[in-house]
């Protein structure tokens, strides 16, 4: 994984890709110092998009797991620009909080599929967790500490971080102590 924080417009950014992997990423905003010109908006936590200049394309295969994402405009973001869309987008046993906006949000397109499952979804401070403008996604097993459930088997709790201030990364993830 990565320490990826305080970046302008986007943390971490991937376009027209397929068969790619997101893992073990922390991700964090820590001041307005570096919003965006236009909108004042903090960066997005991971923002995926699809720009082909030659051919339109389809991002497929794509999980996003176990990255701890902080104080993001958006956490994890899809923005189609003139692709086609999604397929096979998997995100699983995140940590977003402290966001502006939503959690997550996914934007309707031409193709749409994905998973959100196991995840810590906090609402944003537009009071909403999860935006996802499409019939594709599957939203089942996640746990929402403010509320904003979506999805099946959905629990509303406190997730009892004992500090979630105070975060060690390591290789192979994410540790809160």
């Amino acid at each position: 994984g990565n320490l990826l924080h305080d970046c302008y417009s986007v943390n971490l950014y991937v376009v027209d890709a397929r068969g790619l992997r997101i893992e073990g990423n922390y991700i964090y905003n820590s001041s307005d110092e570096y919003n965006r010109a236009v909108g004042g908006e903090r960066a997005h936590g991971i923002s995926m998009g699809t720009e082909s200049a030659t051919a339109p394309v389809v991002l497929q295969d794509i999980t996003v797991a176990n990255n701890l994402i902080l104080g993001a405009s958006v956490g994890i973001l899809y923005a189609r620009f003139s692709g086609l869309g999604y397929s096979g987008i998997g995100i699983y046993y995140n940590v977003i909080a402290d966001t502006r906006r939503e959690a997550v949000w996914f934007g309707a397109a031409g193709t749409s599929r994905g998973v959100a499952r196991n995840n810590v979804f906090f609402r944003g401070a537009n009071d909403s967790a999860v935006g996802v403008n499409s019939t594709g996604w599957i939203i089942d097993h996640n746990l929402w500490p403010n509320g904003g459930q979506q999805g099946t088997a959905s629990i509303v709790a406190d997730p009892l971080f004992s500090a979630p201030g105070n975060i060690v990364v390591y290789n192979a993830g994410i540790a809160s102590y």
